[in-house]
C-alpha cells in the first residue's frame, strides 16, 4: 500500500504538459493571457477526475515570478518550487503563505469563512503577488457560509485568487456561481490517457 501511495504522489501531474485532458486546454490559454486572467474559478466533475490537481496548476499561472513569453509558469522561481513542493505533499499539508487548500466538508461553518477572510483573504501577501485559495468540496459550505463569501467576491481584490472545486457544482449558491469568471468541467481519464500514464510509470519504474 506504501508502495501504491508513493508512485501516486510521485507521478502527480507536475504541469499542464503532463496532465492528460483536452479540456483543460482552452482554460489555459485564457488563464495564459494576463488581461483575460479570471480571480474567481470553478472547476467541477465527478469524484477522482484531477479537479483538486488542476486548481494547483493553475495557481501556478499567478505564484510563478517569471512567467515565459507564452504566458505560463518557468518551474523555476520560488513561487514554481512552493507549488511543487506542495504537490509532492498532497493533502497532509496544503498551506502555505502564498497558496492555501480549504476543504469544505470540514471547515464550512460562517464562523470558519469569516476568519478565513478576516486574517487570511483580505491581507495583502507578503512574499508573492497573489494568494490563492482552494475551496476543495466546496458545495458543503453553508448556505450563510457562501453568502459570506460574496463580500469578497463581489469586489474581488487586486492580490487575491479563488478556485472552487465541487463535485455538486448545482448545490452551490447562484450568487457564487455567477461570480465565477472560468467554469471548467474536468472529466475522467480516457482508456487511451491512463493507457499512456500506465506505460511511463512503466518505463521509469
Amino acid at each position: 500500500m506504501s508502495q501504491e501511495v508513493s508512485w501516486y504522489r510521485k507521478y502527480r501531474p507536475r504541469t499542464f504538459a503532463d496532465y492528460e485532458g483536452d479540456f483543460i486546454k482552452s482554460a489555459v490559454k485564457r488563464i495564459s493571457d494576463p488581461v483575460r486572467r479570471p480571480q474567481v474559478m470553478l472547476l467541477h466533475g465527478v469524484y477522482g477526475c484531477g479537479k483538486t490537481t488542476a486548481a494547483r496548476l493553475l495557481s501556478g499561472f499567478y505564484l510563478c515570478e517569471s512567467l515565459t513569453d507564452e504566458g505560463k509558469p518557468c518551474g523555476k522561481c520560488t513561487g514554481c518550487m512552493q507549488l511543487q513542493d506542495l504537490i509532492e505533499r498532497g493533502e497532509d499539508d496544503g498551506s502555505s503563505e502564498s497558496i492555501q487548500e480549504i476543504n469544505g466538508s470540514e471547515v464550512n461553518r460562517i464562523e470558519d469563512i469569516r476568519r478565513i477572510m478576516n486574517e487570511s483573504m483580505l491581507t495583502l501577501p507578503a512574499f508573492s503577488k497573489y494568494k490563492v485559495f482552494i475551496f476543495d468540496e466546496c458545495h458543503r459550505i453553508t448556505p450563510e457560509a457562501q453568502n459570506a463569501l460574496l463580500k469578497v467576491l463581489e469586489d474581488v481584490p487586486a492580490h487575491l485568487v479563488v478556485i472552487f472545486a465541487t463535485t455538486e457544482y448545482d448545490k452551490m449558491l447562484p450568487t457564487i456561481l455567477s461570480r465565477c469568471q472560468l467554469v471548467v468541467e474536468v472529466r475522467k481519464q480516457t482508456l487511451q490517457g491512463m493507457t499512456r500514464i500506465l506505460q511511463n510509470i512503466a518505463q521509469q519504474e
